[in-house]
């Protein structure tokens, strides 16, 4: 698995699940899961998404989160305990540690986007659920254009940034197919867009991405520091400026019985 942004500012991923907490929400009422059920959040970074769940299921569930960043696990483990039980370690989404059928619902959230891997990770999670069990993706698909009005130049610059820092920036139009592909039938699907008219997170979690990838833009030679350094700065005054409504880029959520 590669993993291209630097997440040692935790604001990010915290920022992160903050836009994405309604879009889950809605999965998790469709879904209507049983209070006491056993559930897996892959690639769950500091945890905010796998703590959601617990709250969610009450104290009757359990949560186990795993994520390949140590660093990221450690944050998660030193957090709140909230609703069902939870635990959290480190692990290969490709070769999940668990055994077969250990759990109810088996979730990823802005994981396949960072992988080549992706039907190996769906296969893996495959196994580990129980049969009649449940599990989903909510994935972004970075080649749809990402824009704000008035225009800005950052923004149109952002297409060509995730299509060459992701390595698989278009899988929110691809996951129907890679399900079906596992073998899941039939599935159901959601799609969002999220819209941000003024500065409540969007434009902010855009200008942190874009500074969390510097790292690997500039290693990469995709940017030289003069030109990060400058789309930086777009972004910022993008972010600080409350007149600029800014639109992003479409979420597919798709779940299936196992």
């Amino acid at each position: 698995m590669s993993y291209t942004i630097d997440e040692r500012n935790l604001e990010r991923q915290r920022l992160l699940a903050r836009v994405l907490e309604p879009l889950t929400k809605r999965l998790l009422d469709a879904l209507r899961l049983r209070p006491d059920s056993r559930c897996l959040d892959i690639g769950c970074g500091i945890g905010e998404t796998t703590r959601l769940i617990a709250r969610y299921l009450g104290p009757h569930g359990e949560c186990t989160g795993i994520d390949q960043d140590g660093a990221l696990i450690e944050v998660a483990q030193a957090g709140p305990s909230i609703g069902a039980r939870l635990s959290f370690r480190v692990g290969d989404a490709t070769k999940l540690p668990f055994e077969d059928g250990a759990f109810d619902f088996v979730f990823i959230r802005y994981l396949l986007v960072h992988v080549q891997e992706a039907p190996t990770v769906l296969r893996e999670m495959i196994r580990v659920a129980r049969k009649g069990g449940v599990m989903a993706a909510q994935e972004g698909d970075f080649m749809f254009q990402q824009c704000c009005y008035p225009d800005s130049w950052a923004y149109k610059r952002l297409n060509d940034i995730w299509g060459a820092l992701f390595a698989n920036a278009m899988v929110g139009r691809a996951l129907v197919a890679l399900f079906r592909e596992a073998g899941c039938r039939p599935v159901s699907t959601m799609a969002d867009i999220c819209m941000e008219p003024g500065c409540s997170g969007l434009k902010r979690l855009y200008r942190m991405t874009i500074e969390a990838a510097g790292p690997a833009l500039l290693r990469e030679g995709l940017l030289n520091e003069s030109d990060f350094d400058a789309l930086c700065q777009e972004f910022l005054r993008v972010e600080t400026d409350a007149a600029v409504v800014c639109i992003g880029n479409p979420i597919v959520t798709i779940w299936t019985a196992v």
